[in-house]
């Protein structure tokens, strides 16, 4: 039997082998991006359970290279304090309510206005025809908005009779701090407004430092706050809107396929969240019903929250919004409004 003969290696075989265990390592040892996201919605509330599950479904998707982590309760502070936080890199985004979005997207203030639409369809479609200029709007203050939530119409709920502009100058109206837009607006009606965090509404309302609020159902029942008011004005006062941003850091260290994919889970879910918050916003009302009274405005009182939308828009084009985004929305509901 002849002895077995060894060939001789190719001299590319121990740098291939060498390669192949070094790039083995670094696979094995790369760390996944985690992503921080804060919100002031509740934990354990439709909206912090909808962010946990998309984080959880983008985390499968990308193959564990993204990672979230979900701050609620306004753990990381009030949304002018999170916007600090992600300019400084302390987090990577947030899941904005209508103050967050307004910082980060001026131009998104004219969604808000009082008595600006007439129903839900409205607003989707005029969301639809302003999305392209303002998620634009958002880059250029350095962040990635995401998708879009939706919380819905806000009314004002008091303890004391609140039925027109004259009855809530003499309440002790809540006014969100330092806010451009919800002064302007308290301004213009000649209301004095005092200030409280929204983590602190609910112990304002104990302690009587304030004694009208203005949100949408859902979020009165979300906070407890319902439990501390007896009278709800049944005006549509204005629509709350909110958002999720990335920053730009954090958005642009991903790529092109996980951009895609976090885009596309997120927004599905949170689309599938608005129409969860519709619904439960009725269910909301219902809850509230057997404790807050519903009062209905007179024909005057409309007439006056319409002249204040009025004198707010004049006030606060090329200030909190451009001039070309609120004629944008005008034509949209101009649009809207012949069809019907």
């Amino acid at each position: 039997m002849k002895p077995r003969t060894h060939l001789p290696r190719p001299r590319w075989a121990i740098p291939l082998k060498l390669a192949l265990a070094a790039l083995a390592v670094a696979v094995t040892t790369t760390e996944a991006q985690v992503i921080n996201l804060a919100t002031v919605a509740p934990d354990r509330s439709v909206w912090v359970k909808t962010l946990r599950a998309a984080a959880a479904e983008a985390t499968t998707a990308t193959e564990g290279r993204l990672k979230f982590k979900v701050y609620p309760g306004g753990v990381q502070g009030d949304e002018q304090t999170v916007l600090r936080k992600m300019r400084v890199g302390q987090l990577q985004g947030a899941a904005f309510m209508g103050q967050g979005v307004r910082l980060i997207c001026p131009d998104a203030t004219v969604l808000q206005l009082p008595l600006m639409f007439r129903s839900e369809a409205e607003v989707g479609q005029s969301l639809a025809d302003l999305d392209a200029d303002l998620r634009a709007a958002a880059r250029q203050n350095r962040v990635e908005l995401i998708a879009w939530t939706r919380q819905g119409f806000a009314y004002l709920y008091s303890r004391p009779a609140v039925t027109d502009l004259d009855s809530l100058r003499k309440a002790k109206p809540w006014l969100v701090p330092e806010d451009q837009f919800a002064e302007t607006l308290f301004r213009a009606a000649a209301v004095s407004g005092i200030s409280v965090p929204v983590s602190d509404v609910l112990t304002g309302l104990q302690s009587g430092l304030i004694d009208t609020i203005y949100s949408p159902p859902l979020v009165m029942v979300t906070m407890q706050w319902h439990t501390r008011v007896v009278n709800k004005l049944d005006i549509g006062l204005a629509y709350s809107i909110g958002a999720l941003v990335l920053t730009d850091v954090a958005w642009n260290r991903l790529n092109e396929g996980d951009r895609a994919t976090v885009k596309a889970i997120f927004a599905r879910r949170l689309n599938e969240l608005n129409l969860l918050v519709r619904k439960q916003n009725e269910d909301a009302d219902a809850v509230m019903a057997k404790q807050v009274q519903t009062l209905t405005p007179t024909s005057a009182t409309l007439a006056e929250f319409r002249q204040l939308n009025d004198t707010v828009t004049k006030q606060l084009i090329g200030k909190a919004y451009s001039a070309a985004i609120e004629r944008k929305l005008q034509e949209s509901l101009a649009r809207q409004r012949e069809r019907k």
